[in-house]
């Protein structure tokens, strides 16, 4: 176990190594990090107001950036060992379902890699979804060890371990609720271990800790309350998004359309079902097909489970999101991992039955495709973590512009940005949102006092008699206005400021200030 800990830790340093040195804050990050360097007087009770639905947040978080401050890097680094670790107990997890080594640790790599999740290490706020997974995977690595400490006669020693499995699954699930339904359902590997008499207590203490936090989460959630009907579009969309990332995953690169694709995976797992069914009992590929079509039941299980969640949920939770938004797909990753894998090894299966050798030939050929597989995953998460790398640039060059333009803001100022993108690429901020760009003023004027927003497309100036409002989706000017005297206009292109002490400034000047768009056009 520590060998394989050790490779993927050395595959996660390779592939996302260079976030650690180019990478930077995002959205959340510094908000999160500018509250850590200027506490409220209550630090938990002030995240307990906005993320009481995971409680184990309330403290993660300011922990993460007190112990860090404000080295991003470090961050970073941290997200890696979370993923690092979250591949490993997947590891575990099936080395203990007795999926052979080489194939244990191939999954565990690709999910390591899998691209189209990779927003739970590029962006240090959502690390704590692997922390998350990985709680409620070595959760079920200890249930799994309890069985066999029971069969081993130990049944004390078998009881204690499942206790602390049902505990990890309950903090997984008050960390981030993205594992709940598929802890849910850990009691069917149970069955691997022991029959129904015994599974049923256990899988019994599992749902009475994992219910009580999934409602928990749901009900402390700020978020409306969709209609049946928006819940069946939103699970149209989700399925549809759903299928688009399944395509990529089976195929990370080439020109190869989505229903080809699909339509490949099918014909491969129909076309085994049909020789599993029809080849005599002592064929020694029956038990091999039986072992990697359960396989793939297991991951599309997990696949749904994954994304069910998010079917209640805003429509922007979408699997085929990018950037940020792709942090839906971490726990489905591995399902659909385990999906695309089994295919692999059904494919050669078939391909070499009955020839000489055909084992050795089958792995051999499976570790390729594995292989070409990983590089792929590998290369499409380096074209993202460049895309991300040019954000943390473009976002340290609007702050260079707004402190060289206003070296020494007085007390209470607010600064708008005009000239920049909001995002890198969609979902690749640089600065975005009414509260990441206010996060990072604040730390670099060493000054919580002072507010900060960016001015997008979409977003147009009021020159108010009392105040200057921006105006459009998500502004407030009961927030974000500013004061007369105490506003400044910076054009980060120019890194040219403009104080606007009156209406007749505000209407004159708001002309020359042009707000920059909400993704970087080529």
């Amino acid at each position: 176990m520590f060998l394989v800990a050790a490779l993927l830790l050395l595959a996660g340093v390779i592939v996302y190594g260079p976030h650690v040195i180019e990478g930077g804050f995002t959205i959340d990050d510094w908000s999160h990090a500018a509250t850590a360097a200027h506490p409220p007087q209550n630090l938990l009770s002030h995240y307990w107001s906005f993320t009481s639905n995971r409680p184990v947040l309330v403290g993660y978080v300011p922990l993460t950036h007190l112990v860090f401050g404000t080295e991003a890097w470090l961050h970073h680094a941290w997200s890696i060992m979370l993923a690092v670790a979250m591949s490993t107990a997947l590891y575990a997890v099936l080395r203990r379902l007795s999926i052979r080594p080489a194939h244990a640790g191939a999954i565990a790599l690709l999910v390591l890699l899998f691209p189209w999740s990779d927003a739970t290490r590029f962006w240090a706020t959502a690390s704590h979804v692997s922390l998350s997974i990985a709680l409620g995977l070595t959760g079920i690595v200890l249930a799994l060890r309890g069985l066999d400490a029971r069969a081993d006669g130990r049944p004390r020693a078998g009881l204690a371990l499942h206790a602390a499995a049902v505990a990890l699954y309950a903090i997984s699930v008050l960390t981030y609720e993205i594992a709940g339904v598929v802890l849910l359902l850990a009691g069917t590997l149970y069955f691997t271990r022991a029959g129904w008499p015994v599974v049923r207590l256990r899988w019994a203490m599992d749902i009475a800790a994992i219910l009580p936090c999934l409602a928990w989460t749901a009900l402390r959630a700020d978020r409306e309350r969709p209609s049946l009907a928006q819940m069946l579009d939103q699970a149209e969309a989700i399925a549809d998004g759903g299928a688009t990332v399944l395509a990529f995953a089976a195929l990370p690169f080439g020109a190869v359309g989505r229903q080809t694709i699909l339509t490949g995976l099918v014909t491969v797992v129909t076309a085994a079902i049909l020789v599993w069914a029809l080849l005599p009992r002592d064929d020694d590929s029956r038990p091999i097909l039986g072992r990697w079509l359960a396989m793939v039941g297991g991951g599309l299980a997990i696949v749904i489970a994954g994304w069910v969640l998010y079917v209640p949920a805003d429509p922007y939770y979408n699997p085929a999101q990018p950037g940020v938004g792709n942090r839906v797909n971490a726990m489905a990753a591995i399902g659909l991992t385990i999906v695309v894998y089994a295919v692999i090894v059904l494919s050669v299966t078939l391909l070499f039955r009955g020839l000489p050798h055909r084992a050795r030939a089958a792995a051999a050929l499976s570790a390729v495709l594995a292989a070409m597989l990983a590089i792929g995953y590998a290369d499409k998460t380096r074209d993202d973590q460049q895309a991300w790398a040019r954000a943390t640039t473009a976002a340290n060059d609007v702050l260079a512009a707004i402190t060289s333009a206003i070296p020494d803001p007085p007390v209470g100022s607010t600064i708008y940005t005009f000239g920049h993108p909001g995002s890198e690429r969609p979902g690749i901020l640089v600065f975005g949102f009414t509260w990441d760009l206010q996060g990072a003023v604040r730390l670099e004027y060493n000054d919580p006092g002072v507010t900060a927003y960016p001015i997008l497309e979409g977003t147009t100036i009021d020159c108010q008699d009392e105040l200057i409002a921006p105006v459009g989706p998500g502004w407030v000017p009961e927030w974000h206005g500013g004061r007369y005297g105490l506003t400044y206009f910076v054009d980060a292109q120019s890194a040219v400021a403009e104080r606007i002490d009156s209406k007749e400034a505000c209407l004159s000047t708001s002309s020359s200030f042009i707000p920059g768009p909400v993704t970087r056009t080529p």
